[in-house]
């Protein structure tokens, strides 16, 4: 419904939610599922998360992981393999964290 209201829909070419799935992060389910709507392989994946238990379930589908940070100095985004501060005036510095 939102990606309707943005009228963002048509760039995506597949879409999964927490509803598609049994089991809820950090559990890797909805990012097999993700990688199989994708047709690729799981190591193949970037996922850019906000969340500890996101980076956790996409670490446990073997996926690198981007942390967004977004300057919550709250979450531990240290299992992340790179981190993004922010994403303003669409310029981000990758930073390496492993």
């Amino acid at each position: 419904m939102v990606l309707r209201k943005l009228d963002v829909l048509h760039l995506f070419g597949s879409l999964t939610s927490a509803e598609f799935v049994k089991k809820g992060k950090p559990d890797p389910a909805i990012y097999y599922q993700a990688a199989e709507k994708l047709g690729t392989n799981p190591k193949d994946c970037i996922v850019v998360e906000d969340s500890y238990t996101g980076m956790l379930a996409a670490k446990n589908a073997g996926m690198t992981v981007v942390a967004f940070t977004n300057g919550n100095k709250e979450i531990d985004f240290e299992i992340a393999d790179y981190k993004i501060d922010s994403f303003e005036d669409n310029e981000f510095e990758l930073v390496e964290l492993n």
